[in-house]
């Protein structure tokens, strides 16, 4: 048993245990991200509705700001700058449009800048497929918008495939990293990436523990009780 995790099949095991987990990760990083900016273009539509057939003013947006703060103090992304963006997004994209370019497989802080600086929308179009394509961040998003790469590269729509960003990419980190989504799931705006990975280390160790003695089970808690005390060793070292 001591000599397990020198041995090849024990590594290679590791390896595909931390590669399926940090794909469940992305993916529901991705599914939190689209259904808070599904959400989003809803409440937009919803507006735009009420100012067409009730005569509604842009009074309206200043009240539901207030009273959606007082019903959800933790939630960002209520104000009512961004109630006025959730208009601007619906008002750009019909709701099959929007499910077809991949715009709510982007973070919010992307949409926003693409809303202010693309008015176009084929341009809008490419390049909402070209960041999702390439995992950009939001500095190389608006460093290419500035210098209009759509007339570089041709801004022709291609044959869009709505798969995942590498893990990897800028673009997934960001997503990871989004307060938007933390605050949308109800979790305090100060958790931390480390917690997060700490709290999913807990699971895993429960899913282990449930499946009785096993040949690896020993090794594999220990193995990860090391990367528990190495999130709380880092996580020490930045308090």
């Amino acid at each position: 048993m001591s000599d397990l995790i020198a041995t090849k099949e024990y590594t290679l095991f590791l390896e595909r245990i931390k590669q399926d987990i940090q794909t469940a990760q992305q993916r529901a990083h991705f599914v939190v991200n689209q259904e808070l900016i599904l959400l989003y273009r809803r409440i937009g539509a919803e507006i735009i509705k009420r100012k067409q057939d009730l005569g509604w003013g842009s009074e309206v947006v200043q009240f539901l700001a207030a009273d959606l703060k007082h019903a959800f103090p933790h939630m960002r992304g209520l104000s009512q700058r961004n109630l006025v963006y959730m208009q601007t997004l619906a008002k750009r994209f019909s709701e099959e449009e929007f499910t077809q370019q991949g715009v709510a497989r982007l973070p919010w802080g992307h949409i926003t800048h693409l809303l202010d600086k693309v008015k176009d929308y084929q341009t809008l179009c490419w390049y909402v497929q070209r960041t999702v394509e390439n995992g950009w961040s939001r500095n190389i998003l608006l460093t290419h918008i500035d210098n209009q790469s759509h007339l570089k590269f041709g801004n022709a729509q291609t044959n869009f495939a709505l798969t995942l960003p590498s893990p990897t990419s800028d673009l997934a980190h960001e997503l990871i990293k989004s307060e938007y989504n933390f605050t949308f799931l109800g979790l305090a705006e100060q958790v931390s990436e480390r917690e997060l990975e700490s709290s999913l280390v807990e699971h895993i160790k429960d899913f282990l523990l449930e499946l009785g003695s096993g040949f690896a089970l020993v090794q594999f808690q220990h193995v990860l009780d090391q990367i528990k005390q190495k999130s709380k060793d880092g996580a020490c070292a930045t308090q």
